[in-house]
């Protein structure tokens, strides 16, 4: 039940519809179920996993895509959506974890995870996530989607910068 239970006969009557729904007998919105699918909601469950699966083996935090795509395609609120992306990030992490701790350098003997910068930026990644809690508890949505933006868009410039680089590097490697 909404916090704030509100009475409403019809589906777009309900704050936070696709999400929220009438009850039948009551009238009062609830959070639906899993069904009916709605045809955005359909579309995202296909592109979400297309797009995490292109941009993550591409070195590119798929966290930003992930709030854009369930914010405009699942219809949920930004801060459920920052939640749903964090997640998304820490499963991702810890499978990747998972299929590289036996890899080795290519270049030697020593593992491919440098456990100790690992060991030394944990408390760093704690200390910003305690943070970011916090900024999302009081912050407004509008300021969230705001900073989110220009994380995308800086991730996006730099990505864009280091192929630049990368491609004038091959370049100049293939003339010598």
């Amino acid at each position: 039940m909404l916090a704030n239970a509100q009475e409403c006969l019809i589906w777009p009557d309900c704050p936070g519809h696709p999400f929220y729904v009438p009850d039948e007998e009551t009238g009062v919105c609830f959070r639906k179920v899993i069904g009916p699918v709605e045809l955005p909601e359909f579309f995202g469950t296909f592109f979400l996993p297309f797009i995490v699966a292109v941009i993550t083996p591409a070195g590119l935090p798929s966290g930003p895509a992930i709030v854009a795509i369930t914010v405009s395609l699942f219809g949920f609120p930004i801060k459920e959506a920052l939640g749903i992306s964090v997640f998304s990030l820490l499963c991702q992490t810890l499978i990747r974890f998972v299929f590289k701790i036996r890899l080795l350098h290519p270049k030697g003997r020593p593992p491919l995870i440098n456990y100790k910068l690992a060991a030394a930026c944990f408390p760093l990644m704690a200390i910003g996530c305690f943070i970011g809690v916090i900024i999302v508890a009081v912050v407004p949505s509008i300021v969230v989607i705001v900073l989110n933006l220009l994380i995308v868009l800086a991730i996006s410039v730099y990505a864009l910068v280091k192929a630049i680089l990368l491609f004038k590097l091959e370049g100049a490697i293939k003339v010598a």
